[in-house]
């Protein structure tokens, strides 16, 4: 695992602040030494509902598509970065052999976008989604969407 979240607790105790990261370190060898560099991050919490905005786009959009022979992280990766292209979150490549312009989308890592310009990924992300994804959607379906505005 590459990145580890943490939340600083009374003390000065860190302790894991997403189930992955948890699911890390119960993996390792008690004992075990570790060198970090800390890094405060973006809002973490605002971080984590734009992913499960992710993951409740793909559900719905997936429940018409019959991907049960292919890698669900694989295809919800795929989807996370479409939609960010969609959103107009891309950087555009020329394609070696066709010559054809093509886009990649851009990372939303931390790294690489602060919270404002993660903010606005966010509401371009919100509608693209609404025009891609959830079009013709039952009332169900939108008050649960309304529900990450």
């Amino acid at each position: 695992m590459a990145d580890c979240f943490f939340q600083k607790t009374a003390g000065g105790i860190l302790l894991p602040a997403d189930d992955e990261t948890a699911d890390y370190l119960t993996s390792i060898k008690t004992g075990t030494y570790f060198k970090s560099k800390l890094t405060k991050t973006r809002n973490y919490e605002f971080h984590k509902k734009v992913f499960q905005f992710f993951n409740f786009c793909f559900d719905h959009w997936a429940a018409e598509i019959n991907y049960q022979y292919m890698d669900e992280r694989a295809q919800k990766n795929a989807f996370r970065k479409q939609l960010t292209i969609l959103a107009g979150y891309r950087n555009e490549f020329v394609n070696l052999r066709t010559k054809t312009v093509g886009y990649e989308a851009k990372s939303l890592a931390y790294d690489n976008m602060g919270e404002d310009e993660f903010r606005q990924c966010y509401v371009a992300l919100t509608q693209a989604a609404m025009a891609n994804i959830f079009q013709g959607s039952d009332e169900l379906i939108y008050n649960k969407l309304v529900s990450f505005f």
